[in-house]
């Protein structure tokens, strides 16, 4: 489970020494992200409004409703 932030981050050409070659083997291995909206700036963000590259549409889930809650704060309360 990530934020649309973190999926935003994740697809940006900048990530990391080669997006394409880590996003080919997560979808290898049948991974699947569930994207949970997020506010960035201001604006509602779901990972709907995120462009994702062919073929790695299908690593990316909407997870419906709105959770304001971070990623931090989740693993603190599982803690």
């Amino acid at each position: 489970m990530i934020g649309a932030d973190t999926m935003a981050r994740m697809l940006d050409p900048r990530w990391g020494p080669s997006r394409d070659e880590v996003l080919t083997e997560l979808r290898n291995h049948r991974a699947t992200f569930l994207v949970m909206g997020r506010e960035v700036d201001g604006r509602w963000m779901t990972c709907r409004d995120i462009p994702v590259p062919f073929p790695f549409g299908l690593l990316f889930r909407p997870l419906e409703g709105r959770f304001d809650i971070s990623s931090t704060e989740l693993r603190h309360a599982t803690a």
